[in-house]
């Protein structure tokens, strides 16, 4: 057939379309009961209750049936997931099968019909933390390690496996990926990709045994010609390429970057616009919302940024997907001079040289961050919500160098003049030490004493800044 599944995504020529709402599911919460696992020789299925339903977002109501992973494994080929995006094949992917229940009474009734079946698919990246959410699945699998073996998990949370973010996804109609690969899948394949521990995807590649008692790994299908099928994205996913102008707004208290004017009460100006003064002290927020305008703010530095050692610390509100840019300075010698970067983990490259903190929040509220960092030493220490971590090192003896631009919002390349990394959310109160904070200014600041408490190099309110794109005031609330 020309409809097989799964495909290559290539992101540069996905359609993206408005009309692709979010799915509403129903019953995939916390629930105790009796869920049989098994293990069929080909891959770990969790038989799923027919309470679980998608009841808008696709063309009828669907079903639950059951879900099951894929996964690589060999020192050939250690990523399995099925679908790819941009040829990047991912450590493993979950697969959520459904049938039509609207139109059909039954699975045996709809799986050979045209519009039988949806299939949501989920990636899976690895981390350095355990996700806790799927530590009794993971630990369950030594109970099944034969082929034809069942266990039983006592409770199921499926939501608090899935990412966060649900309403980034590509769609495209396609076929089952096992036999007999019927052409009749709906199948909506998530970008946001969900993070497990390298332990844990080890335990998954190694723990299970196929019919002939050889471990199970390997198990997708590759990857199918797209013929001339169109996929569908709910987002645009490609970075917008151009040249906006700006506006100097000097005393600054707050801005919203925008790529489309959704409340009509929010104040919208498309370039720039000033503030007295004295801004009105509610009006101290930078929110970011997710578009493909190219909406950013440049930074003329109160000192030189030439640092043997800093604090940077900001307040953010954002979803917890990819990578999304805070703060990109770079220089005519180092394009990643200073770079901080949150999401699923906090990013921090100095002087070319990177180094990453994981993190596990799933609630998408107002947190707190402060890097610090100590040229002396190489110490680099994040700090969250006033709770530091483990401590790391990066570029011992190096000093960051003076002579760029700093950018909020966005990553920039010079020479292709193109943004990447958007942030999404909202930020406020972003202020850069030329020295180190110590553990009572930093826990005053995430108590919101913050009102005199300003970099002497950034200063949030105070700094001269550059609006390019369109431009909207919002409201502080990461203090209440």
């Amino acid at each position: 057939g020309k409809l097989q599944s799964p495909i290559n995504i290539q992101r540069s020529k996905v359609r993206f379309n408005p009309d692709l709402e979010p799915l509403q599911l129903q019953g995939y919460g916390y629930r105790r009961d009796a869920f049989k696992m098994t293990n069929n020789g080909h891959s770990v299925v969790i038989h799923l209750p027919s309470s679980m339903k998608i009841i808008k977002g696709l063309p009828g109501k669907f079903t639950a049936i059951q879900l099951h992973l894929h996964w690589g494994g060999t020192e050939k080929e250690n990523s399995g997931s099925e679908h790819t995006i941009d040829g990047l094949r991912y450590m493993a992917e979950l697969h959520i099968v459904h049938y039509n229940s609207e139109a059909y009474p039954s699975l045996d009734a709809a799986k050979n019909k045209p519009d039988g079946l949806a299939v949501l698919a989920f990636l899976f990246v690895g981390s350095h933390f355990e996700n806790a959410y799927y530590s009794d699945f993971i630990a369950k699998l030594a109970k099944i390690k034969y082929a034809g073996y069942s266990t039983t998990l006592d409770s199921l949370d499926i939501v608090a496996m899935l990412p966060e973010n649900l309403s980034n996804f590509y769609r495209y109609h396609g076929s089952l990926t096992t036999p007999p690969c019927t052409e009749n899948v709906i199948w909506t394949v998530f970008d946001t990709p969900i993070k497990l521990s390298y332990t844990q995807i080890d335990l998954l590649e190694n723990t299970l045994l196929d019919w002939k008692n050889k471990t199970l790994r390997n198990d997708y299908r590759q990857i199918q010609p797209l013929n001339k099928r169109v996929i569908k994205a709910s987002f645009s996913p490609r970075l917008f390429e151009g040249t906006l102008q700006g506006e100097t707004i000097n005393k600054i208290g707050s801005f919203q970057l925008v790529g489309q004017l959704k409340d009509p009460a929010n104040l919208t100006v498309s370039g720039g616009f000033s503030f007295p003064r004295s801004p009105p002290a509610e009006l101290a927020s930078l929110p970011l919302p997710l578009g493909e305008h190219a909406s950013y703010v440049t930074i003329v530095p109160l000192k030189p940024m030439q640092l043997k050692t800093f604090t940077l610390c900001f307040w953010v509100q954002n979803s917890n997907q990819g990578r999304q840019t805070v703060l990109f300075y770079s220089t005519p010698e180092s394009e990643n001079e200073l770079v901080i970067s949150v999401g699923m983990a906090v990013g921090v490259w100095i002087g070319g040289k990177f180094v990453q903190f994981d993190l596990h929040r799933r609630a998408e509220d107002w947190v707190h961050h402060c890097v610090t960092w100590v040229s002396s030493s190489g110490t680099i220490n994040l700090w969250v919500n006033g709770a530091v971590g483990t401590a790391r090192n990066i570029q011992k003896n190096y000093i960051v160098q003076s002579g760029g631009t700093p950018i909020l919002g966005k990553r920039k390349n010079a020479m292709l003049d193109v943004f990447a990394d958007a942030f999404s959310g909202w930020m406020s109160h972003v202020n850069l030490w030329s020295w180190l904070l110590d553990q009572n200014d930093i826990q005053e600041l995430t108590l919101c004493k913050h009102s005199q408490q300003k970099g002497d190099v950034l200063a949030w309110g105070e700094t001269h800044m550059s609006l390019f794109g369109g431009v909207s005031l919002g409201p502080d609330t990461s203090c209440r």
